[in-house]
């Protein structure tokens, strides 16, 4: 009998990192308030970017640079989530970053796109619809609202073994890191309440965008909201 060995190799994986951010009760609150608040001053934004539906509506893209406790704690957040993503690396003080809000209301959802020229993206819930809260990701498909990333690979959704898309429904208090290439959109949801997130981008080195960044602005890593773990946790699709 003919005998052969052999080994397997897992190529090209992609990942994710989620987090949860603890005791974020006081932040969420602060967070919706003033998206609420910038609506109500600016409901017709000059760009919406990736929102879509009706009445769906994009902030502008500073809002880790406001005035604000929360706006300071939401920068330290976005520093502590990349540099998880970046397997503990230090994020250097040049980055250049952009953060924005996203308010969905009934029948809205974020389009399909990438964020090009970019290195790390990150979202995080502030709120969903009371209808999504507990449901378990086997049942998210009757919801809708989700954060969805197709597979990456070329062809590969033609194949019985895979799924085509990884979905996750949004937790307050939860969120994801990934890489800026992964393409990724928000399903519509059709409940009264509004689903909220906060979106962002960090490019390593170099400006890329309109968004001004002060020079002082990394002085505000005032405080590490996130221990990374040992080994970061890693949702490879």
């Amino acid at each position: 009998m003919l005998e052969f060995q052999h080994r397997t190799a897992n190529l090209f994986p992609t990942f994710l990192v989620e987090f949860k951010l603890e005791d974020c009760e006081s932040f969420n609150k602060s967070v919706a308030e003033y998206l609420y608040a910038e609506r109500e001053k600016n409901p017709n934004p000059e760009n919406n970017y990736s929102a879509n539906g009706p009445h769906a509506w994009h902030s502008e893209k500073n809002l880790h640079l406001l005035d604000e406790q929360w706006s300071i704690d939401l920068y330290n957040l976005i520093i502590n989530s990349s540099s998880v993503y970046a397997n503990k690396q230090e994020i250097p003080k040049t980055a250049y970053i952009e953060c924005w809000g996203m308010i969905l209301p009934y029948a809205c959802y974020s389009n399909y796109h990438t964020h090009p020229a970019c290195n790390i993206s990150g979202t995080y819930w502030v709120q969903v619809p009371k209808e999504m809260v507990g449901v378990e990701e086997k049942d998210g498909d009757t919801i809708g609202g989700r954060f969805c990333v197709p597979d990456p690979r070329s062809g590969a959704s033609a194949g019985l073994d895979v799924l085509p898309t990884f979905a996750k429904v949004p937790v307050p208090g939860h969120g994801l890191t990934f890489g800026s290439w992964m393409p990724h959109w928000v399903e519509s949801h059709y409940f009264e309440e509004d689903r909220i997130a906060l979106s962002w981008n960090l490019t390593l080195g170099k400006d890329i965008g309109d968004v001004k960044q002060p020079e002082n602005h990394s002085d505000r890593r005032v405080k590490k909201i996130i221990t990374p773990p040992t080994t970061p946790q890693k949702i490879i699709l």
